[in-house]
């Protein structure tokens, strides 16, 4: 449990640091995704189950669900694409059937 507890701090820690970046334009979108869905991953992988599962994959759904809003702003302004909404839009529905499943039944 300790290794798997160390790669969910070395996780966060990256994601903090993409999504500083992603927020001064210096990270794309696929990096910032990728880092926060690092995170649920070293969570997912790991023998953590209940509450502490629940709240990685409702996080991670919370995340890609504001850079969603995020995106269809910069869609109305022109500044991406509707191919750009459509990809994050993906995660945002598989975020939440992966919250679903932690939840179960």
């Amino acid at each position: 449990m300790r290794l798997a507890r160390a790669r969910i701090a070395a996780a966060e820690k990256n994601a903090y640091w993409v999504r500083l970046r992603f927020e001064k334009g210096a990270a794309s979108m696929a990096e910032y995704l990728a880092s926060r869905l690092l995170c649920f991953d070293a969570v997912r992988d790991s023998p953590i189950r209940g509450p502490e599962r629940e709240k990685a994959a409702s996080d991670y759904r919370d995340s890609v669900a504001q850079l969603v809003e995020s995106v269809r702003g910069k869609v109305e302004s022109g500044n991406l694409s509707t191919g750009d909404l459509a990809a994050v839009e993906y995660r945002l529905a598989e975020a939440e059937y992966w919250l679903e499943e932690v939840r179960g039944p």
